[in-house]
This record gives C-alpha cells, structure tokens and sequence, in this order.
C-alpha cells in the first residue's frame, strides 16, 4: 500500500506517534482493523440442531 501524505500532516502524526511511544505503523493498521470491524455486516450466530 502507498499513501501519499501531505508533508505537514505526515510530520504531525510522526510527531504524535513518537509522543505517545507508538510506531506509526501500527496506529495505522490499527484504525484499518477498526474501519473495516465497523463496515462488516453482523454475522449471525449459529443455531445448534435440535
């Protein structure tokens, strides 16, 4: 995956990352898992024999 990232809005999440100890990598895989958790449908349970 490539992004192109404006440079100030890369530089302030750098900085923001390294402030709180985190890479930047994995805030970002982070917020990919949580977008697409919110986009998949319920799945419904299954219902055992009866």
């Amino acid at each position: 995956m490539s992004l192109i990232v404006p440079p100030e809005l890369h530089r302030a999440f750098k900085t923001a990352c390294a402030a709180e100890g985190v890479e930047m990598t994995e805030v970002l895989l982070e917020a990919i898992r949580q977008f697409v958790a919110k986009q998949q449908p319920a799945v419904p349970k299954k219902r055992g024999r009866k």
